[in-house]
């Protein structure tokens, strides 16, 4: 008596030597992971943002805009991060926006601010090392490849 043989049988020893499949890694949010926006209050003409950063995993900092003066007459701006100041300018109709450049934490951070604006807006731009973005940042654009951005908007 013959006895039938089971020619559906699959030879699978080539399934059990590749690699599963992984799972494919998830990209950030450009805008969710290098843009930053914080809303502080005024008290007394400071605005303080105790823990800013420069940069998407930089360190911690206390950051203070001080306006000096009254508030339909500001004076005087000064910039302070963790109790050192990095920035003064008396405030003229003409430089009520302005920018300057300074370095922290070894990276250059280009800060900029508007007090015609309610709220207050002081940004702070860095350059993020090898993204290959442009090397001049356009404040008008809504996505800036290549920067790492923090928005301090202050109420009055």
């Amino acid at each position: 008596m013959a006895i039938a043989q089971d020619n559906n049988s699959v030879d699978d020893s080539r399934t059990h030597n590749e690699q599963p499949m992984q799972p494919p890694v998830p990209q950030p949010s450009f805008p969710e992971q290098f843009n930053k926006e914080i809303r502080v209050g005024n008290h007394g003409g400071v605005f303080s943002a105790p823990e800013a950063r420069f940069s998407a995993n930089g360190n911690q900092h206390n950051v203070q805009i001080m306006l000096m003066g009254s508030k339909e007459n500001w004076r005087k701006m000064r910039l302070v991060i963790d109790g050192e100041t990095y920035y003064e300018v008396a405030i003229t109709r003409r430089n009520f926006e302005g920018s300057v450049e300074f370095s922290v934490d070894r990276i250059m951070v280009d800060f900029s601010w508007d007090l015609n604006e309610s709220p207050k807006r002081f940004s702070f731009r860095t350059k993020i090392p090898g993204s290959g973005g442009s090397e001049i940042y356009e404040e008008w654009s809504h996505v800036n490849e290549g920067y790492y951005s923090l928005d301090i908007l202050g109420d009055d």
